[in-house]
C-alpha cells in the first residue's frame, strides 16, 4: 500500500474553489479506480493557503495509472488552476493500527 501526500498553495481568495473542486471534481473520479483506498483534504488548523491532500492506492503502479487516466487529468487540471505552488511526497506504508 502506498500513500501519496500533495502538499498545495492556493492562490488568494479561491479557498472555498478547492473544497468544493475536491468534493465535487476530485472525489468522484478517483473513487471508481482501481485500488484506490482513501482521499482526504486537510487544512492546517492557522488557514493560510495552504492544504494537503493525502491518497492511498493498494500500490504504486495502480496509483500512476490513476494518473494517466482520463478523469485524473479533467479533475487535477481544476485544482491545478486553483494552486500557485504543488508538491508531493509518496510514501510505503510499512505498519499500521
Amino acid at each position: 500500500m502506498i500513500v501519496l501526500h500533495v502538499q498545495l498553495r492556493i492562490r488568494r481568495g479561491v479557498e472555498t474553489g478547492l473544497e468544493d473542486c475536491f468534493r465535487n471534481d476530485f472525489a468522484p473520479a478517483i473513487r471508481v479506480q482501481p485500488g484506490f483506498r482513501d482521499a482526504k483534504l486537510l487544512r492546517p488548523y492557522r488557514g493560510d493557503g495552504e492544504y494537503v491532500i493525502t491518497i492511498t492506492f493498494d500500490s504504486e503502479e495502480l496509483r500512476r495509472a490513476w494518473v494517466a487516466s482520463p478523469e485524473h487529468q479533467a479533475a487535477w487540471s481544476k485544482v491545478e488552476a486553483l494552486c500557485s505552488a504543488i508538491t508531493d511526497t509518496g510514501f510505503d506504508v510499512v505498519a499500521e493500527v
